[in-house]
């Protein structure tokens, strides 16, 4: 079952022109157009509310009357009645999925605006031009778009627009499996709305939250969005958003076996989707009462509500839900022991089950070009921000001019092959050159397109291979981590916040038991992306050596182990290699509670009698450093109910909040002390909130690791 989806852009279309007038019903708003009595300005307003309100109801009606509101704004020379009869037909092209003309006619709006110097009718038409583009697949210009509109938005102070423009940045973030970037947009348009008590946009920012974590099955995080939202949907009378917060919190409920208030939240969904006809909303009410009554094994009434659904789906065409009926249905015929049925519904589930693959499979390939896209801006505002700071932090800026020479041997390939397209295409053109005279009509923008998909599809192959490497270099590096099983099974009170910077990443975490022992770890190794990943492996190699093959269990001679088995590997290199790692290493035993540790320049924190205290590492790297000496063996006594806390630099060092200057350890230090009397996944989850509000939208500088382990 589908999280229900959010509503997009909704805010910002309805921002089209920005008179005042009352709106009064079609009668009276023709009758004020036909009367040649009254002022101009009045008469071109009523057919705009007029054309306006058709557009959402019957679009083809809305643009005939949109035309007849350009007619008259032309006769009487308004350039900005003119700007807002072509927004009108934009946007009712839009509605009518006529998206060539839309992208035309919001073209001509935004030029005759541009004329007039009206920045916040700019600010829209650039919207509603992105909005065309992300509804043609385009999403990399679709983003380019929305944020030269929050660029002008931001100029002029329409904060109720940026922090609209921030909202719907998001969802196309998160519908691109962007997630980090897409809740940081989310988070930063709710402070917004928040600080203006837009009742409105706070339904709106609380839905696209909850949607965020259902689709990441954080479901009672979910839950509590949820019920956020609603508040405004009652205060507001917005049924439809309301039922679909309903439907939301039935599917939440269920996924965590709370199934009486899953069948509540379904039945109330319901009743509003009955009074509105709303008839894909029905079906996936009925198909969620269904799958609750299957989990109650009450086989026939799962049957008769998944019929429902099935047959509401079936007739209004909407696969995804009837999908999810067929499994439904497959599985309650199956515990009812009607084994055709079962065997007819798991057919069709099949069909529909391949079909939907394959789109999946298309927008795949598509969001990996777009991802692709989205992280080569990513490493180039990473340049700008590294140079902004440059003065203030010289280690930080040693790192990025190390990381800028990894990564361009990384993109240098990826940019060749765009030389070498571009050239290829030059001459294909240079070939068509007499054929080109019947094509002078077409729009900058049709042209344009047309290059960007001949090019496009000259490097599709190439791109596809690079990703796909990236993205298979990141399940081999994910590997040598412990699995969420064997974690669990070792730390059964424990989190683990894990955000890489890029795709692959230089942090791991690490754990081993051995007896009464678990020995676990920390690391942060050179750089970040593929050469941390690289350093990763060799640097995880030697840790897991050190313990297995020459049986230490000490953690400062394993330090020291380690540091001579990265020595001893880098030295097979013609050239000198000083890459290393930075990681703090424990050894618990569990009868005694007693913890033994060593640190190379990473500290450890531990909560005990009531304090947070903490131990100072060697202030030396593994790897190559100046005069090294014997890593040191700490040894503390620690109790039930005690925890413990291991990091890498990436979240104090990360920039942000309003002076964008480092978070720091010292807060880090306190944060971490004020939320420790919360559970292991509460104190992950607000730890992940405050790292994406204090970044705001800067961009992430270094990988991130933080390990918290509760003694038991």
């Amino acid at each position: 079952m589908r999280f229900f989806p959010v509503l997009l852009f909704l805010v910002l279309f309805i921002s089209s022109d920005g008179h005042s007038q009352k709106r009064l019903n079609e009668d009276s708003l023709l009758a004020v157009f036909n009367n040649s009595a009254l002022p101009d300005t009045i008469r071109i307003n009523a057919i705009h509310d007029l054309a306006w309100q058709k557009n959402f109801t019957d679009p083809d009606s809305g643009l005939a009357l949109a035309k007849i509101q350009l007619q008259f704004a032309e006769k009487r020379g308004s350039l900005k009645g003119q700007a807002n009869a072509y927004n009108t037909m934009g946007v009712a092209c839009i509605n009518k999925d006529d998206l060539d003309n839309a992208l035309i006619y919001h073209t001509h709006a935004y030029e005759i605006r541009k004329k007039l110097k009206d920045k916040k009718g700019q600010a829209v038409s650039l919207n509603n031009i992105g909005i065309v583009h992300n509804y043609k697949g385009d999403i990399v210009s679709s983003i380019d778009y929305y944020q030269k509109s929050l660029r002008l938005k931001e100029e002029i102070g329409d904060m109720p627009g940026v922090a609209a423009a921030y909202s719907n940045l998001g969802q196309i973030y998160s519908n691109e499996a962007l997630n980090e970037k897409a809740l940081s947009y989310f988070l930063a348009s709710l402070r917004i709305r928040d600080s203006l008590h837009d009742e409105r946009g706070l339904e709106d920012s609380y839905l696209k939250i909850a949607s965020y974590y259902g689709n990441l099955k954080q479901y009672e995080t979910a839950i509590d969005y949820t019920h956020k939202s609603i508040v405004y949907s009652k205060s507001l009378n917005h049924k439809k958003i309301l039922a679909n917060n309903y439907e939301n919190l039935g599917l939440s409920y269920r996924e965590i076996n709370q199934l009486d208030s899953a069948e509540k939240y379904y039945n109330l969904s319901m009743e509003l989707r009955v009074v509105m006809e709303d008839l894909e909303g029905l079906s996936d009410s009925y198909c969620g009462l269904g799958v609750v009554r299957l989990k109650q094994k009450k086989f026939g009434e799962a049957i008769t509500y998944c019929k429902k659904a099935f047959d509401f789906a079936n007739e209004s065409g909407y696969p995804e839900v009837e999908e999810d009926a067929c499994d439904c249905l497959t599985k309650a015929y199956e515990g009812a022991g009607d084994s055709r049925n079962a065997l007819l519904f798991l057919h069709r589930f099949n069909t529909l089950n391949d079909s939907l693959n394959s789109l999946e499979k298309a927008k795949s390939i598509s969001r990996k070009i777009f991802q692709f896209e989205f992280e080569k801006r990513a490493f180039a505002d990473s340049l700008r921000i590294a140079k902004v700071n440059e003065v203030k932090d010289v280690k930080r800026a040693e790192e990025v001019r190390q990381q800028q020479m990894y990564t361009a041997a990384g993109v240098l390939g990826f940019i060749m092959m765009v030389i070498i397209a571009f050239i290829l295409f030059r001459g294909y053109r240079q070939k068509q050159k007499n054929n080109e005279a019947l094509e002078v009509k077409n729009t900058i923008i049709t042209e344009q397109k047309y290059e960007v998909e001949n090019q496009k599809a000259l490097v599709d192959e190439k791109n596809k291979a690079i990703l796909d490497s990236i993205n298979y270099a990141k399940s081999l590096q994910l590997a040598i981590l412990p699995s969420e099983k064997l974690w669990n099974e070792v730390f059964a009170e424990s989190f683990i916040l894990y955000l890489p910077k890029d795709i692959v990443a230089g942090d791991f975490y690490w754990v081993e038991s051995s007896g009464d022992e678990i020995l676990f770890a920390v690391a942060d190794c050179t750089g970040h992306g593929v050469p941390g990943a690289l350093v990763s492996v060799v640097c995880c190699n030697a840790l897991n050596r050190s313990v297995k093959e020459f049986n230490l269990r000490d953690p400062g001679k394993i330090l020291d182990k380690v540091s001579e088995l990265v020595l001893e590997t880098f030295a097979k290199s013609e050239k000198e290699v000083s890459d290393g790692m930075d990681i703090s290493l424990c050894v618990i035993d569990k009868k005694t509670l007693s913890v033994k540790w060593a640190g190379a320049n990473n500290p450890i924190w531990f909560l005990s009698g009531g304090k947070m205290n903490e131990l100072t590492a060697n202030k030396q790297p593994i790897g190559r450093s100046d005069n090294p000496v014997p890593f040191k063996t700490h040894t503390i006594q620690l109790a039930k109910g005690d925890s413990i806390y291991l990091f890498t630099d990436g979240f104090p060092d990360q920039f942000g909040g309003e002076k964008g200057k480092k978070f720091k350890y010292r807060p880090f230090q306190e944060y971490l002390f004020v939320n420790s009397s919360q559970s292991m996944q509460e104190q992950k989850t607000n730890l992940f909130q405050t790292f994406e509000t204090w970044r705001g939208l800067l961009e992430q500088i270094d990988d991130v690791c933080v390990v918290g382990i509760r003694i038991g």
